[in-house]
């Protein structure tokens, strides 16, 4: 193509040529400040995040669900009152449970399976895994901060609004109350569609200052979908009075998986039945009778 004699494509293809260097380098350069304001963002949203509370429940849930046998605690997906929480028909679900039922592991089940099926920006889970080992550090004001903790560390819009709203606070070396926490804690609930909180063994914080009630009153008024697993305590019970609840067991196929994996070649088990599997069924058998649902 030309124009009075002029290669007009000659022309542009060699002026693309030309700026081509130049484009380049600005879509590197670009690419890069990207890079440097992602890195810190991030490293501005861990900072927010350990400023609210050191507490970090990530690694208790990793380690906990890590460590569970493939299939346990399937079984709560088909319970009645477990579907009608998680629609959000109750707001508050109650899982009471002897020790030793694998309360635990099934809270780390349910956190896992929320967290994987409501893998989306308007819906978002958090968790608190109570232990009484760790009661002067599980203060109320470092549990509810936990919660939103792991908002900021899993939604931006959450990490962007607290920011801006703590900015002062955190120039200024001090730190908001409990009150003003869980206020912007239930704020940011209501931007999401959907909130799930997971509360396990609630029953090992401690009842005197009043402070399991506490908790538990704030925790119930966020508006959130909250479920918890305790012992069965008289105590908890009235609490949670005329909530739904689902017992937690020790389910015969949960205990055959668990015992499955202690019998495994190479385990000591294994060597001393010498591989027999009739002996085998028979000791998974006779523990699974004598468990009786538990």
């Amino acid at each position: 193509m030309s124009a009075n004699g002029v290669d007009v494509l000659g022309l542009v293809s060699q002026a693309q040529s030309v700026n081509a260097p130049y484009s380049m380098f600005n879509n590197v350069r670009g690419q890069q400040i990207n890079n440097y304001y992602n890195k810190d963002t991030e490293k501005e949203r861990r900072e927010l995040a350990d400023w609210l509370t050191p507490l970090n429940f990530r690694q208790t849930q990793s380690n906990i669900y890590g460590n569970r046998r493939e299939g346990t605690g399937d079984w709560v997906l088909d319970n009645e009152v477990f579907k009608e929480w998680q629609t959000g028909c109750a707001k508050t679900m109650w899982c009471p449970g002897i020790p030793g039922t694998g309360k635990t592991v099934l809270a780390s089940y349910i956190i896992n399976f929320l967290t994987e099926k409501y893998n989306t920006p308007d819906v978002a889970v958090a968790y608190i895994y109570c232990n009484y080992k760790e009661q002067s550090t599980q203060t109320v004001y470092d549990l509810v901060a936990s919660l939103l903790k792991q908002l900021v560390q899993d939604h931006s819009s959450t990490f962007t609004r607290v920011a801006s709203q703590y900015q002062s606070y955190r120039q200024q070396g001090y730190r908001p109350t409990i009150q003003q926490v869980h206020n912007t804690l239930m704020s940011e609930i209501k931007q999401f569609q959907q909130v799930f909180v997971v509360v396990d063994a609630l029953d090992e914080i401690t009842e005197s200052d009043n402070k399991r009630y506490d908790l538990l009153n704030k925790l119930r008024s966020l508006g959130c979908s909250l479920l918890v697993t305790s012992r069965e305590m008289d105590s908890i019970r009235k609490a949670l009075r005329n909530v739904p609840y689902m017992h937690i067991r020790a389910h015969d196929d949960d205990i055959r998986r668990y015992i499955e994996g202690r019998i495994l070649p190479g385990t000591l088990l294994y060597e001393l039945i010498n591989g027999d599997p009739p002996l085998r069924e028979e000791i998974i058998e006779c523990i699974i009778k004598r468990a009786g649902g538990m």
